[in-house]
C-alpha cells in the first residue's frame, strides 16, 4: 500500500466537513482495488480539570448510538488557521463556558486508521472555572441535547475500563489516560 499509486479519486459525499473519499489504487503488484475512507478535519480533545481536581465532561446524545454518552470538550481544529491552544480554549469555551489558567498539549494521535485520515491533538486544561455558558453551534450541536457534569478525576481513572465506567468512548477513555499520566509524572 505504501506504494500505492492513485489512478482516479471521487468524493461520493462531502457534508458537514466529512468527505466520503473512494481512490482506485493500483498497488505494487499491479493490482486494482478500490479504497474508501472518510475525510475529516483534525480535531482538538480537551481533559479540562479544576483545581479540585474534578473532570468537567459533556453529556450528549449520540445519534448514530441512539444514546447520551459522557465524552470530553472537543471538536474541529484546522493547524494552517488556529494554533492548538488557541483551539483548545476555543472549544473548551464555546461547549462548557468554562476556561482554564494552563494548558498543556499532550500530543497528536490517529483514530480509526482504516477508515478515516483523522488525528486529534490532546490537550490538558488545569485550573477550569465556569466564566459563563456553552454556545454552542447552530449546525449540529443545538440537537445533541447536551450537558455538563463535574466528576471525581481519580475515580473516573479507576474506573476506566471497568463495566461501571461512564466513559465509553476510546478517544476520551485514551485522553483521560494520558493526561493521568502526565500529571502522575515527578515534577
Amino acid at each position: 500500500m505504501k506504494k500505492a499509486t492513485v489512478q482516479k479519486k471521487d468524493i461520493i459525499l462531502d457534508k458537514f466537513g466529512k468527505t466520503l473519499v473512494k481512490e482506485r489504487l493500483i498497488v505494487s503488484d499491479g493490482s486494482e482495488l478500490d479504497w474508501y475512507y472518510l475525510d475529516t478535519p483534525s480535531s482538538v480533545l480537551v481533559v479540562p480539570l479544576t483545581a479540585k481536581r474534578e473532570l468537567l465532561l459533556v453529556k450528549l446524545y449520540r445519534y448514530n448510538l441512539k444514546k447520551a454518552v459522557y465524552e470530553l470538550p472537543a471538536g474541529s481544529f484546522d493547524v494552517s488557521k488556529e494554533s492548538l491552544l488557541k483551539s483548545s480554549k476555543r472549544e473548551l469555551k464555546e461547549e462548557t463556558g468554562y476556561t482554564a489558567k494552563e494548558l498543556i498539549a499532550l500530543g497528536k494521535h490517529y483514530v480509526l486508521p482504516s477508515e478515516t485520515n483523522r488525528w486529534i491533538y490532546v490537550v490538558l486544561a488545569l485550573d477550569v472555572k465556569k466564566q459563563g455558558e456553552p454556545q454552542l453551534d447552530d449546525v449540529i450541536e443545538k440537537y445533541f441535547d447536551m450537558s455538563i457534569e463535574l466528576v471525581d478525576f481519580d475515580e473516573t481513572v479507576k474506573k476506566m475500563g471497568r463495566k461501571d465506567s461512564i466513559i465509553k468512548g476510546a478517544e476520551s477513555g485514551y485522553a483521560i489516560l494520558l493526561a493521568d499520566m502526565y500529571l502522575k509524572q515527578p515534577l
